[in-house]
């Protein structure tokens, strides 16, 4: 999912720096004394902040609905399974000793979710940024190369930051730093 998020939030925001940019846009904003970056970068970063939670949200609600739905009809003759029998499995494992007992906050699958996608998009975000606006003058052909390459850094940075946010993860969980 980060990939796709690079793919289409990188190449969307480094297109609007970029377009920014060979347009004269940013000159303009410069004389009336507002920074680009400020019209750029903090509506996309307030937006990675609302948006990275609410789509970790609907993800887990309709994985939750798909994982009852599936249950309802392996378990049941009837078909029926009441929501409160897929929560209690679901706590079970998650709260109680189960099998994925988490060990603190911190290992929550849905907080390990959160800081995930909050921190994907966040980087997607600034990535794109730095490579839309990294090239001072530049004419309105190297827009696309420009979006390529963002799409190219954001995804490799998306790889570097996952093995980070699971040394974290392992780390939490069993006290034991990877090298």
């Amino acid at each position: 999912t980060a990939f796709l998020m690079a793919g289409r939030i990188g190449a969307s925001h480094a297109g609007d720096v970029s377009t920014l940019r060979t347009s004269g846009q940013s000159d303009l904003l410069k004389t009336l004394g507002i920074r680009a970056t400020f019209w750029t970068f903090i509506p996309a970063a307030i937006a990675c902040l609302v948006a990275g939670p609410i789509l970790t949200f609907t993800m887990v609600i309709s994985i939750v609905r798909s994982v009852h739905e599936y249950a309802a009809t392996e378990t049941s003759e009837t078909g029926e399974l009441l929501w409160a029998d897929t929560w209690e499995a679901i706590t079970e494992h998650n709260f109680r000793g189960g099998k994925y007992y988490h060990h603190g906050w911190d290992t929550w699958p849905l907080f390990i979710m959160l800081y995930r996608s909050v921190g994907f998009h966040l980087l997607i975000v600034i990535i794109a940024e730095i490579c839309g606006s990294g090239v001072t003058t530049m004419e309105s052909r190297q827009v696309p190369r420009l979006i390529t390459l963002a799409v190219v850094c954001c995804s490799l940075a998306i790889i570097a930051a996952d093995w980070g946010f699971a040394q974290l993860l392992v780390d939490a969980l069993l006290g034991v730093k990877l090298e």
